[in-house]
Formats: structure tokens, C-alpha cells, sequence
């Protein structure tokens, strides 16, 4: 059992925890004879002295794992009640694996099912925990939830059929909206955010929460973000209306929407990990200090706003066109956004390789006017039809220039169209060589003589990535050099002819990307 001295310390550090939230000041707490050795008076905490001292909240963390003095860890489904902490860090994202691994059953149409007891336990503690978290905001508290994304799981249905239990065909509901976000069910709002993982996240709030960003920029990443506007918007993906997290004052308390932390596994080292969550767990002590220093700021009754003052109804005017001015920019960089990356898209003919780089060469071929069709199965050729003409594409990234080897695999390719169908079919090779090599390095042939004399024999296309890159950027727009270009391709034997220099197509930067980090 705790000593009378540990349960003082205790009583004390909560009631001026409280004090500090709420305002209040303490005049004098004074022990009696059974506090022995602890006697404490404590005189009027000034202004000065609350400005002066960090507030030390308690914190309960529910999903994220913290090790951090502050905080203390729980799950959804303990016992522990919220109302004990000034701030929930709530990770909806974990919650369907506590209800999932005690269950006997697995997935169905790939979800996790949760079964009888455990689907009964899960509705009771949202139930339980969303009246909670209401009482938590009603007090004047602080909840940070890490936005979600969609979290589907089976779970009972609620007009169980018993007869079919007999028969071991229990209905279990799919749910995709369970914890998504969990808070919103209680106020009626029925939000929805989609999954979506990066790290390009961009601030376009206020302080408070500027300082909040400034100082954990590096550690936070995006798991999903917002349907629709909800709340105040604070952080978005970056060039684009896509919010990721938010801000909402519910009843006297703060609701804030998050982007999630990096995970210990994302650090190099454990000591990097401690010190940014360590700096995470102190910035939102410092937000949460913040507002509740804006509690103290005049909160107008509803009616107020039938009453306008001199000015204001211009002013509001003109606050709502300028944020209808900030909308449409923000519209124009995300639709300029995805033009650029449709545009820078098209290096990967000089300098992808993998999928990526397959895709891009079908893509080519489609904006030439092709119909592309997947090749035989378990292989990654296309076949591409124009008119009553065929031909088979081989695509290759290569860290050197290509061998015959290549050019055999292609001529494979081809018969086992041919054979089947009796039909002509033309062998296209793209080679994108030397691909870790800069272009004003790539000195060598990408084909090599020995393997050009193979594919003459065979009627074989041999051409780069930069020289298909060139037939594009020359036929865009222009349906007559589209229908030359198909031609030359069909008409190419060994290799394609068109010389493409990189620097007709391309202009090399005067300052190196290392020298000027950061830009795209």
C-alpha cells in the first residue's frame, strides 16, 4: 500500500493540476496531525507564476506506444478511466488487432472477423469510451486523435440469426466506419477518410498549433486523410485540398486531428527516437496550455450573431472572398501538381527501371495511338494492334548495355505468338541502358554490334528508352507524326534509325540537384 506521504504528494499534484487548468487558485492547503513530516502551505498562484511554469499534465496514450515519463500506456478495452487524464493521444488504428487476435475466427472477403464475445466486448467499450471522451470534452480537455484510415472488420451482426449459428453460419456485419474516426458517431457526424500513406505534409494553420508543426515537422507522416472538410483545417498534402488533420472545439474541450508519428523502426538509432518523442510529448503539453489560455477569451452566445456592429458585415465579406481566393489557389497548385508529376513521369524512359518503368513504355505506346493488351500469361510482354498489324513488346533497364541474349528472349517472345496464330508479329525491344549512369556519361552503345546483326536477320525494333521518349514528346498533339512514327516502328529493322541526342530533348540543370537539395 502507498504511505500517507506518497497518497499527499499524489492528491496534491492533481489538484493543482486542476487548479492550473481551471483558473483557480489555491490560497492555503495546510495538513493536519496525520500528514507528519509534509506539512505544505501554498499561497496564491499568481499570473506571473502560471506564465512562468509548463503545465504537467496527465496523459493517456491509447494505440501509440510512448516511452516517455509523461505518459501512461492502456488499451481500449481496460478498465481505466479517461476521466482521470487532462489529455487522451488516442491511434484508432490499433484497435481492431485488440478485439482481432483473441477471436477464434480469421478474415472473411479478406477482413478480420471478430467474434460473438469479442464483438460484444468491442460495441460496449465504444459505447463506454465515446461517453468518455464526450465527458472529457465537456470538462474542458484535451483529445489528439492520429487520423485514421477506413478499418474494416466483420463483426456480429445486431438481428442474429440463431438458427444459422446451429448451423455454423453465423451473420457477421462488415464494418468500415467502426473507428473512423470513433469520436464523430457520438456527435452525429458521419466522417469518412481514405487511405493514403506519405510524408509530404504541408501546414496551413495558425498558431497555436504553427509551434506544434515547427518542432515536429520530422516526425509525424500521413496514414490517410479527410473526404471533406471537417473542422478547422491545420495540415494538409502538401500542394493539394486533401486535409490530414484538423482542429475542433467541442463544448469547453480541444478535439485535434493529427497526422501519426514515424514508428521507432523509421529512427536510425534509439537515442534519435527518444529525444522526438520526448519533443513530441512536450510540444503538445505547450499546445494544450495554449488553449486553455484561450478560454479566457469573451465565447459570444449564438444569438450574438443576428447583430452585426459597424464594419462588420463588409469585413466578413471580405474574410469569406479571400478564402474563396485561397481555395481556388490551393485548386490551381494541386491541379498544376498533377500535370508536373504527369509530365516528370515520362523520365523514367531514361532513368527508371522495375514496374515503373514498364509502365511508362505502355503508356507511350498507348498516347501513339496502339491498342495494348497484356502478353501471355506469367510474362511481362504487351502486345500492342494497329490496324491489322502486330507486335510484341520487350522492355529491359539494364545497369549496362543489352546482349544477344535479350535480343534471343524477344525472338522466343515472338514465335510463340506466331506459331499458335500464324500471324505476323513484330518484335519491339525498349532498352533503357546504363541506367544509374547520367546521360552525358553514357558514352557506349546501348546495343552492341554483334547483337544488332542478330536481330537484323530477325526483323527485330531495337530501341531506347530516349529514342521512344523522343517519338512522343515529337507526335503529341499531332495525329500525322503519330501515324509516321507507328510506321518508322514497324518498318525498323534492328536498329531503330531516328538518332536521338539527349539534349535536344532534355535541359541539364546549370546547378546540380546535391547543390540545391530539396528542389523537384
Amino acid at each position: 500500500m502507498r504511505s500517507i506521504a506518497e497518497k499527499f504528494r499524489t492528491r496534491y499534484r492533481h489538484a493543482t493540476t486542476h487548479a492550473k487548468l481551471h483558473g483557480e487558485g489555491f490560497h492555503e492547503i495546510h495538513q493536519d496531525s496525520r500528514w507528519s513530516g509534509c506539512c505544505l502551505a501554498v499561497m496564491d498562484w499568481s499570473a506571473t507564476c502560471l506564465a512562468r511554469e509548463v503545465l504537467s499534465l496527465r496523459i493517456l496514450a491509447i494505440g501509440p506506444s510512448f516511452e516517455h515519463e509523461s505518459v501512461t500506456q492502456d488499451t481500449f478495452g481496460s478498465d481505466t478511466s479517461l476521466l482521470d487524464f487532462d489529455l487522451l493521444i488516442f491511434d484508432p488504428s490499433t484497435l481492431i488487432e485488440e478485439y482481432w487476435n483473441k477471436s477464434k475466427y480469421n478474415t472473411y472477403t479478406g477482413y478480420p472477423v471478430i467474434d460473438d464475445r469479442n464483438s460484444v466486448r468491442l460495441k460496449m467499450d465504444i459505447k463506454r469510451r465515446q461517453s468518455e471522451m464526450y465527458e472529457l470534452l465537456k470538462q474542458g480537455r484535451t483529445v489528439v486523435v492520429f487520423t485514421p484510415p477506413p478499418l474494416r472488420c466483420h463483426i456480429l451482426a445486431e438481428d442474429r440469426d440463431y438458427a444459422a449459428d446451429r448451423m455454423g453460419m453465423a451473420k457477421y456485419d462488415l464494418h468500415e466506419t467502426l473507428f473512423t474516426p470513433i469520436l464523430f458517431t457520438r456527435y452525429g457526424r458521419n466522417v469518412r477518410t481514405v487511405e493514403a500513406t506519405g510524408v509530404s505534409i504541408e501546414f496551413r494553420g495558425d498558431e497555436p498549433f504553427a509551434s506544434l508543426w515547427e518542432r515536429n515537422k520530422g516526425f509525424l507522416r500521413y496514414n490517410a486523410y479527410f473526404e471533406e472538410k471537417v473542422g478547422k483545417p491545420q495540415w494538409y498534402i502538401e500542394g493539394t485540398t486533401k486535409v490530414l488533420g484538423t482542429y475542433l472545439k467541442i463544448k469547453n474541450g480541444h478535439l485535434i486531428f493529427l497526422p501519426a508519428p514515424r514508428t521507432k523502426e523509421e529512427f536510425d538509432n534509439a537515442g534519435e527516437w527518444s529525444q522526438a518523442q520526448h519533443t513530441f510529448i512536450e510540444s503538445l503539453e505547450n499546445l494544450v496550455n495554449e488553449l486553455h489560455k484561450g478560454l479566457n477569451t469573451v465565447q459570444l452566445p449564438s444569438w450574438s450573431l443576428n447583430y452585426l456592429l459597424p464594419g462588420e458585415s463588409e469585413q466578413r465579406a471580405n474574410l469569406e472572398n479571400l478564402q474563396s481566393v485561397l481555395d481556388h489557389v490551393h485548386r490551381e497548385i494541386a491541379q498544376q501538381k498533377d500535370q508536373l508529376d504527369q509530365l516528370v513521369k515520362f523520365k523514367l524512359l531514361v532513368a527508371g527501371a522495375g514496374k515503373p518503368f514498364d509502365v511508362q513504355i505502355r503508356t507511350v505506346f498507348e498516347e501513339l495511338g496502339f491498342t495494348v493488351t497484356d502478353g501471355l500469361l506469367g510474362r511481362d510482354d504487351i502486345l500492342l494492334t494497329y490496324g491489322n498489324k502486330f507486335a510484341v513488346v520487350q522492355s529491359r533497364s539494364l545497369s549496362r548495355n543489352a546482349t544477344i541474349t535479350h535480343a534471343a528472349q524477344l525472338e522466343k517472345c515472338v514465335s510463340e505468338y506466331f506459331t499458335p496464330h500464324e500471324i505476323e508479329v513484330k518484335g519491339i525491344l525498349v532498352v533503357n541502358a546504363f541506367k544509374d549512369v547520367a546521360l552525358r556519361e553514357r558514352v557506349e552503345p546501348a546495343f552492341p554490334a554483334a547483337m544488332v546483326g542478330y536481330s537484323e536477320k530477325r526483323n527485330h525494333c531495337l530501341i531506347t528508352g530516349m529514342q521512344l521518349l523522343g517519338l512522343y514528346l515529337e507526335t503529341r498533339d499531332d495525329p500525322v507524326k503519330k501515324e509516321e512514327a507507328i510506321q518508322k516502328l514497324f518498318a525498323a529493322n534492328g536498329l531503330f534509325q531516328e538518332e536521338q541526342d539527349w539534349s535536344v530533348l532534355l535541359t541539364e540543370r546549370a546547378i546540380s540537384v546535391a547543390a540545391s537539395a530539396g528542389e523537384a
